[in-house]
C-alpha cells in the first residue's frame, strides 16, 4: 500500500512538472508520453551523523535534458537545471552535497560549459575549480572537489587537465594539507 501511495506521489510530481512548467495546460499527456521524458529511481545515498556514514533513501528524477530532482521522503531537496546537453549528468549521492554544494559558470552558445567554473558551499566560495576550453573540455590547473568533502573536511585533488585527460602529478589536499600524490600519463 506505502509502495502504492509512493508511485501515484512520484506520478503526479511528474505531471505537475510537465504540465506546469513545460507544456501548455492545453497539450494532452498520456503515461506513455511522460516515460519518454521522465526518469525516476530511487538510489542508496549517504547521509552523515558526525563522522559516521549512514546509508539514507533518496530519489532522482531526471527530466530528459532539462532537470535533474533530488527528494526524499517527499521533500525536494534540489533542483538542476540541465544546460550542457552534451555532458552527461552525474547523480550525487551525499545529502550535504545536495543541500549545499553548487557550481558557478558561464554556457557558450552551444549550451557546453566555458571559461572558469568555481564551486560554493553554503553559499561561500571555495578555493578550487578551473577552466573549460570553448568545446566544454577540461584544459589547464584545476582544483577539484573529492567525494568525500563535507563541513568536518575539505578535500581536494589538485593538478592539471590537457583536454579533459589528467596529465602530470596529482596532488590530494586535505584541510589545506598535502597527504597524497599520483602521477597520471597520457597515452598519445
Amino acid at each position: 500500500m506505502m509502495i502504492q501511495r509512493k508511485q501515484e506521489k512520484i506520478q503526479r510530481i511528474k505531471l505537475m512538472i510537465l504540465t506546469k512548467n513545460y507544456f501548455s495546460s492545453y497539450f494532452p499527456l498520456s503515461i506513455q508520453m511522460i516515460s519518454l521524458y521522465i526518469n525516476s529511481s530511487d538510489i542508496k545515498g549517504i547521509k552523515r551523523q558526525f563522522s559516521n556514514l549512514k546509508e539514507t533513501e533518496l530519489q532522482v528524477i531526471y527530466i530528459k535534458e532539462i532537470e535533474m530532482i533530488y527528494l526524499q521522503d517527499g521533500e525536494l531537496l534540489r533542483c538542476d537545471e540541465i544546460q550542457d546537453f552534451y555532458d552527461k549528468p552525474q547523480i550525487m549521492k551525499d545529502l550535504q552535497q545536495i543541500k549545499q554544494l553548487n557550481w558557478h559558470g558561464q554556457y557558450n552558445l552551444n549550451s557546453q560549459k566555458e571559461g572558469k567554473w568555481y564551486p560554493t558551499w553554503k553559499g561561500e566560495k571555495l578555493d578550487a575549480g578551473g577552466d573549460y576550453l570553448q568545446n566544454g573540455l577540461k584544459n589547464g590547473e584545476w582544483k577539484k572537489l573529492s567525494q568525500n568533502l563535507w563541513d568536518k573536511a575539505q578535500v581536494f585533488e589538485k593538478g592539471k587537465y590537457e583536454n579533459n585527460k589528467k596529465c602530470g602529478i596529482w596532488y590530494i589536499i586535505h584541510n589545506n594539507q598535502l597527504l597524497n600524490y599520483n602521477l597520471t600519463i597520457i597515452n598519445r
